[in-house]
């Protein structure tokens, strides 16, 4: 009671300076901009107050008469109605003094209400996320966001640091007009970076005789044998040597990674979802290479050979599931997420083990692909209509401690999030085991906003502080078989001007559906070298000069702004 009585003197006595100059957002601010003024603090860090977020990471907000933010934004279908039923915000109410009236659809929804909603010219304070760049800088430069720069400076002292320790964040979130119009997500978690990766049934290697293969001459020799030796032993032909589902880039239709690119690693042409790669300084359309070429035509190969599952390209996310998940198994090396994320089985760990990258056809290293940038712009950009974008600013910052950020994605520490008492001297947290009938994913969407809000977690925090056990072997295989031989030169979010956006929008889609529709069609028909370069053609004629120039000037624009 003593240290709360303090911290209350503390915040009126430091207060003023910061709300003389400004009224009051909305609601309960009314009051405070006629007679007595609302009072907010402005303290250093005292680490040694408490945990997470039941102590004040950084002396701020604390306003002595209660503020209200009205904040816009989407949530998940699991979560309330009402964000102020999680425990996690009736702390930061507490802690903050600032209540949060929030306005939140429903994701399916979400852009096109928000997309009305920022034409009708009725703006909340805040809005939390999902506003793309060309958004943000089509409503920055008119006046309906306003510029966070120097907000940020002086009122986020969390996220200064956060900027400091990780690479490209700033520059990610800093807009080609020099504006911060918005706060960055980041989420560099030790098991991402890699969007998909291959998988390998490590029974069947045993039953056919054979080693993990390091090379594709010897991964070619397995799938043969996978598909001629009976692997599972029901006496059937019904093993599938290799599958995935949707296009061979990345991502499938429904959003989700299950191409075969990690195979173009190989070709020494990594090819993330966006097709863009950097070589030599200069940003190409991968699919434009002659390594890719290559890659396709060796697919064409293996499916000419009955290695590939005929029903690749065509299967969804569901069927792909059923198969990978059949009894006995039929599948030999599968495109996943994570073992533990696919297969159904817990004891699927027991028969599946990841694919290290393989060196190519003749010799050559390979190069895998690695989202070395993680962060994201478009969150918590704050409007014109917030009469106290100071208060504003220091309660976004707020989500920036880290244990509070941990608690953003995963859920409260004490509900969902617990001791670990088995690593890190009990100093991690494990996320605990569901109620009955309620899977993992809808647990922590009813337990915290599961990321839908900026946040920052470094990828060391997230070792020190947050063990997911199931994602051990991941993490494994990212740190010693990935991160140290992958692709340096990864293209980071790009930042387009709305001139240059307006050029990406012509362009991108279609060339990227043609992309992947020409390379079905190569697999399965085997005419690369007959069509190639009527193809380079066709997607000059689409403009991607244009697109990668535009390409080009934003990652430009990147790398001096890490330097600065």
């Amino acid at each position: 009671m003593k240290k709360k009585f303090v911290r209350r003197i503390f915040a009126g006595c430091l207060a003023m300076a910061m709300l003389l100059f400004s009224a009051g957002c909305s609601g309960d601010t009314a009051s405070s901009a006629g007679g007595e003024k609302s009072e907010a603090s402005s303290g250093q860090q005292n680490s040694q107050e408490g945990e997470g977020s039941n102590f004040n990471p950084s002396g701020w907000p604390v306003v002595k008469e209660k503020v209200t933010l009205k904040v816009y934004g989407s949530r998940s279908t699991n979560s309330p109605e009402d964000w102020n039923e999680f425990t996690i915000f009736k702390k930061m109410e507490e802690t903050t003094n600032v209540h949060i009236e929030w306005e939140l659809i429903e994701s399916s929804t979400y852009s096109e209400r928000r997309n009305v909603m920022m034409n009708s010219g009725n703006y909340p304070d805040v809005i939390k996320n999902g506003l793309t760049v060309t958004e943000l800088m089509r409503y920055g430069s008119d006046g309906v966001l306003i510029d966070q720069k120097d907000l940020q400076e002086k009122y986020c002292p969390q996220l200064m640091a956060l900027y400091d320790e990780q690479k490209g964040l700033r520059a990610i979130n800093t807009m080609p007009d020099g504006c911060v119009y918005s706060m960055p997500f980041l989420s560099d978690a030790p098991w991402t970076g890699l969007s998909r990766e291959a998988v390998i049934n490590t029974d069947w290697l045993k039953a056919v005789g054979m080693e993990m293969p390091t090379d594709l001459n010897e991964f070619k020799e397995v799938l043969i044998a996978f598909r001629d030796k009976d692997p599972n032993g029901n006496g059937q032909k019904d093993e599938v040597p290799l599958s995935w589902a949707g296009a061979l880039n990345n991502k499938h239709v429904s959003g989700w990674g299950f191409g075969l690119n990690w195979l173009a690693d190989s070709f020494q042409c990594p090819d993330p979802d966006s097709h863009l790669d950097v070589v030599d300084g200069q940003v190409t359309f991968v699919p434009m290479r002659e390594e890719y070429k290559e890659w396709v035509k060796w697919l064409s190969e293996l499916y000419s050979e009955g290695l590939l599952d005929k029903n690749g390209f065509t299967q969804g996310t569901d069927q792909y599931a059923a198969l990978l998940n059949s009894t006995p198994y039929q599948v030999g090396v599968a495109s996943v997420w994570d073992i533990g994320d696919t297969f159904t089985d817990p004891d699927a760990y027991d028969h599946y083990d990841y694919l290290p990258p393989m060196k190519g056809l003749d010799g050559q290293d390979p190069t895998p692909y690695y989202g070395w940038y993680t962060g994201s712009s478009g969150n918590w950009a704050i409007t014109s209509s917030c009469k106290m974008p100071e208060v504003a600013a220091r309660v976004g910052d707020y989500c920036y401690d880290k244990d509070v950020s941990l608690e953003m994605f995963e859920g409260a520490i004490g509900e969902r999030l617990v001791e670990c008492t088995v690593c890190n001297n009990g100093r991690a947290l494990m996320v605990s085991d569901p109620p009955e009938g309620v899977d993992n994913t809808t647990f922590r969407d009813r337990c915290g906003p599961g990321g839908a809000i900026q946040l920052g977690v470094t990828r060391d925090y997230y070792k020190e502080r947050l063990h997911l056990h199931y994602t051990d072997r991941k993490v494994q295989f990212i740190d010693e078989d990935v991160r140290p031989i992958a692709d340096q030169d990864s293209v980071p979010p790009l930042n387009y001007t709305v001139e240059e956006s307006e050029i990406v929008n012509q362009v991108q889609t279609t060339a990227i559906d043609y992309v992947n529709r020409r390379a079905a069609e190569w697999v399965m028909n085997g005419k690369i070298d007959e069509e190639w370069d009527s193809y380079l053609k066709e997607l000059e004629n689409m403009n991607i000069g244009g697109w990668m120039k535009a390409a080009q000037s934003s990652y430009e624009r990147f790398l001096e702004a890490v330097e600065e």
